[in-house]
């Protein structure tokens, strides 16, 4: 009996290392493909704007395949999900890198369906991976561990981006996509190093795949507690995507500032949210602090509108890693939440879902310039910031008094 109790208790330890792994090596290929697809696209096409065209094609991925594939993930094992949203990945990567490899010319519309299908492979990756962490870890830990290994995951990516970007200036970009398809090996080998019993949450279902499709939309939007995890999400999380797309205007036009100015305002959100979220994630372990959700949205609007009236570049550089800390912290907490208060086997439908919604108002915020007319960042920062400051104003009161947005719903 002893015998059995130690093999399982080694099994589970397995497993946190696995997650651990999974998440760091993700990282590492996250930020390879990022600066791939960015640079690529730029070389190839020698417009910016196909660049943000790019961006835009990956948002409407989210929002198109994001319910479809997170169905996926509820109806098969989650160690076989993980595995497979890397291997679309991977696909994608080595397919560019081929192209390049035999003398090929790679084309604009082969980088937006590489692009597409590496979307695609992250939704199924993510939604099956964070629905794993209350059964590897506890329903208890599962806001620390995300918050602890999402800081990881965080560094993992900025190194990711800085080794493949020197890869590409060194040898060719080839060798970029080999590598960036290279980082997905060890994440399938480690996805079925993850306890057996934690990957069969659902199991085999009788249900057909558009029964259950519409049944998670239908869950989604009866439950509150994910209705207004959903807008508070909608309101935050894409203010990262309104940064990439304005701060260097910002940067520019109000402080005269060159690239080498930028890049360090730039360099202070990810480096604000490595420190942030490991730190919260630390303090949470001791201290199960209550409506750390509604906090962080309050703070990033805050943050964000403050932006807008900053009166040095020095001050921007603080705001900024300031913002990077609490909208990392949200985008964590959010997913941590619907995987700890929903029922397991909606999990990977409701965290796709809240990716489409995300990304639907990602492309709001990125295109309100186009939309609004007015040729001022500051303008942008301060409307969005004041936007989500008015959100989670008005949500402060229920998150505090309600017991479905405060308390774990135990559901199995």
């Amino acid at each position: 009996m002893r015998h059995s109790s130690d093999s399982q208790t080694s099994t589970m330890n397995r497993g946190k290392y696995a997650f651990v792994g999974l998440e760091v090596t993700d990282g590492l290929a996250r930020g390879a493909a990022g600066v791939l697809f960015a640079w690529v696209t730029l070389v190839v096409s020698n417009e910016i704007s196909v660049v943000g065209i790019l961006f835009l094609t990956i948002h409407l991925t989210n929002l198109v395949c994001g319910p479809f594939a997170g169905t996926m993930v509820d109806r098969m094992n989650r160690r076989k999900a993980s595995a497979l949203g890397h291997v679309i990945i991977a696909s994608s990567m080595l397919a560019l890198g081929m192209i390049v490899f035999i003398g090929g010319q790679l084309q604009v519309w082969q980088l937006f369906s590489a692009a597409a299908c590496a979307t695609f492979g992250r939704l199924i990756f993510r939604s099956s991976l964070d629905s794993l962490v209350p059964e590897i870890f506890s329903l208890e830990k599962t806001k620390n561990v995300m918050l602890i290994v999402g800081g990881a995951h965080l560094l993992a990516t900025a190194a990711g981006t800085t080794f493949v970007g020197f890869v590409i200036g060194q040898s060719s970009i080839a060798t970029g996509f080999f590598i960036a398809a290279a980082f997905s090996i060890p994440i399938v080998a480690l996805s079925f190093l993850v306890a057996k019993e934690a990957g069969d949450v659902l199991g085999e279902t009788s249900k057909k795949y558009f029964s259950e499709f519409f049944d998670g939309m239908q869950q989604f939007v009866a439950s509150r507690s994910l209705r207004w995890i959903a807008i508070l999400a909608m309101v935050t999380v894409p203010i990262g995507q309104l940064s990439n797309a304005i701060l260097s205007s910002l940067v520019r036009d109000s402080f005269d500032g060159n690239s080498a100015m930028f890049g360090i305002a730039d360099a202070a959100w990810p480096i604000g949210g490595m420190i942030g979220t490991t730190l919260l994630g630390l303090v949470t372990l001791r201290d199960q602090l209550k409506s750390t959700e509604i906090v962080c949205a309050l703070l990033l609007g805050l943050f964000t509108a403050a932006l807008a009236f900053a009166p040095t570049f020095a001050v921007v550089v603080i705001l900024h890693g300031m913002m990077g800390v609490f909208a990392s912290c949200c985008r964590l907490l959010f997913a941590a939440r619907i995987v700890s208060t929903e029922s397991r086997e909606h999990s990977g439908k409701n965290l796709a879902n809240m990716q489409a919604l995300v990304s639907l108002s990602a492309v709001l915020m990125t295109s309100s310039p186009l939309l609004i007319g007015i040729d001022s960042a500051s303008f942008y920062f301060g409307l969005w910031g004041a936007i989500a400051l008015a959100v989670a104003l008005y949500m402060l009161p229920s998150f505090l008094r309600s017991e479905d947005l405060l308390q774990p719903k135990l559901e199995s």
